[in-house]
């Protein structure tokens, strides 16, 4: 079932992201430097975020884009619209450089939790590249409930009659202990024969 899903996954739509023209205006092509600028600042963004958290300072990424503070709240309100636009950007860097390998990839696909693209290697294994920001499992359940019941992203929960049927349950983790395994006999020097001591 899994695997039908992903097959299909190349034949989603997928809404991209683009620039909102100034009102009353034609939408105009972005200057070769402030494009260069947005590239440094995105690139900053996920290294700063892997090292220091998604809470990073947005004046260290600024710093160490090497612009300055108001051109990167010029680009990116606010610090949640800046780490959203450099797992995205990563996401489309890593989609040109399969296409340039020869690879097929699909476009990025919102998985609501996250965001990915897939694409098969010659051999036919699938591979999803995802960004970090949003998942985990307490992405959208508290932890003292985790595991509770089958949590589903908004686009599968019309599919729940016939998913949660297919699923194996889990044991219970508050009753459910595993067993000790059996203790193993050690064997002994009164009871080990060695070959020809019956001779």
């Amino acid at each position: 079932m899994i695997g039908r899903w992903l097959r299909r996954c190349h034949d989603w739509p997928v809404a991209m992201e683009h620039d909102t023209p100034a009102r009353g205006s034609e939408k105009r092509r972005v200057r070769s430097d402030a494009q260069a600028n947005r590239e440094r600042v995105l690139a900053a963004a996920v290294t700063a975020v892997l090292r220091e958290g998604r809470q990073v300072p947005m004046g260290t990424i600024a710093a160490a884009a090497g612009v300055g503070i108001g051109t990167l709240y010029r680009h990116f309100p606010t610090r949640e619209a800046l780490v959203e636009a450099a797992y995205r950007n990563e996401l489309e860097r890593w989609r040109e450089r399969i296409i340039a390998s020869g690879g097929h990839p699909t476009h990025v696909i919102d998985r609501f939790y996250f965001e990915s693209v897939y694409f098969r290697e010659p051999s036919g294994i699938l591979y999803e590249l995802a960004t970090l920001d949003g998942a985990g499992f307490d992405a959208d359940e508290t932890p003292d409930a985790l595991g509770e019941k089958l949590v589903l992203p908004p686009f599968l929960e019309a599919r729940r009659a016939q998913i949660e049927p297919r699923l194996t349950p889990l044991p219970d983790p508050t009753v459910w202990r595993p067993q000790a395994a059996p203790a193993t006999p050690t064997p002994s020097a009164t009871t080990t024969t060695t070959a020809g001591a019956d001779r």
